[in-house]
């Protein structure tokens, strides 16, 4: 399989790079990125070596989290050593550390920081579409998906005509997804849910959202991978504590969109849509009791579980179980 670009992040950027990366493979745009394209059985190192050697892009997210990450150092590295084209994403105003400084020091940045997550998302778009028009020498961006999405440079007249139209028909794609998403594929818990033994994880991650202003609320998801032939926004597994609700414990799949600011999840509770968690680029949002409508105030406090943590969600999600983690 070809891709277009090879996305360098750090995992506690991964929520904003999940939004981004599906929004760039919805415009054809196909992305390598760990650990959804590491094969099963083949170590990290080798896995991104190689992509790195033979993806002609690479597309940095570059945060405070990033910055000290030796991973992002030495992918820098090996994408200097074979010529690869670097597009940083600048998520914080921040300066590359020394470690970073003499790969990124030269190159144009695409600054998003203090930007929504849709506004921040476009703003990746138009850049790529810069890159397109003014270095049409540079391999991958002068053909293949990216010459098939982006295309010649257009006139002023026509681009905003055209973007308009687009505009309108992403907003009219969405709603028919969702639609389709939330009324065939979601369906509350397990064993409803007559998908539920076809999934899998797309990770061992475990994103962990801590209630605040003293509020004993906790949020925790995973990412599952997308089921085989579906171009359907990705789904996550999510799970709401400490609300005094009925559906405390609760593990409900749930679909991921766009929803400016913010980047949220949703389900089908009662034959009814429900958006269950709302944050921001950084993790910062609220959740939603869905049995009473309160709101509550949710921070990201990442840390990375074990993939036994994760896996373990999904079994109870599958039997119908509540979720029992006895970590805080």
């Amino acid at each position: 399989m070809a891709y277009d670009l090879f996305v360098s992040y750090s995992t506690k950027d991964k929520l904003f790079v999940d939004a981004l990366v599906h929004r760039l493979e919805a415009e054809n745009l196909r992305c390598w990125y760990a650990p959804r394209d590491i094969a099963a059985g083949v170590s990290w190192p080798t896995a991104i070596s190689e992509a790195i050697r033979q993806i002609p892009v690479m597309l940095l997210v570059f945060s405070s989290n990033s910055n000290t990450s030796s991973e992002i150092s030495r992918e820098l590295t090996l994408a200097a050593n074979n010529s690869r084209l670097v597009i940083p994403v600048r998520l914080e105003n921040i300066t590359p550390s020394s470690a970073l400084e003499y790969h990124l020091s030269n190159l144009h940045w695409l600054d998003v920081y203090g930007m929504e997550a849709e506004a921040a998302i476009a703003r990746v778009m138009e850049g790529l579409r810069h890159y397109n028009r003014h270095f049409p020498a540079l391999g991958g961006l002068a053909s293949g998906s990216f010459e098939k999405t982006f295309g010649p440079a257009k006139t002023a007249k026509n681009s905003t005509s055209r973007a308009s139209r687009r505009k309108i028909t992403a907003a009219l794609a969405l709603a028919v997804v969702l639609a389709v998403a939330l009324g065939l594929r979601l369906s509350g818990d397990g064993p409803d849910d007559a998908q539920a033994a076809l999934l899998r994880l797309d990770n061992g991650i475990l994103f962990h959202y801590a209630g605040l202003d003293d509020e004993n609320v906790r949020v925790i998801s995973t990412r599952l991978a997308p089921l085989p032939g579906s171009d359907a926004p990705e789904d996550y597994l999510v799970v709401l504590q400490g609300a005094g609700s009925r559906y405390d414990g609760r593990i409900f799949r749930c679909v991921m969109y766009l929803d400016d600011p913010y980047i949220s999840f949703a389900t089908q509770i009662d034959g009814r849509r429900s958006t269950l968690l709302s944050v921001d680029v950084r993790g910062h949002g609220f959740v939603i009791n869905p049995q009473t409508g309160r709101r509550y105030r949710v921070d990201l406090q990442y840390r990375q579980d074990d993939a036994g943590a994760a896996q373990n969600m999904l079994e109870m999600y599958r039997q119908g179980k509540k979720w029992q983690n006895p970590r805080p």
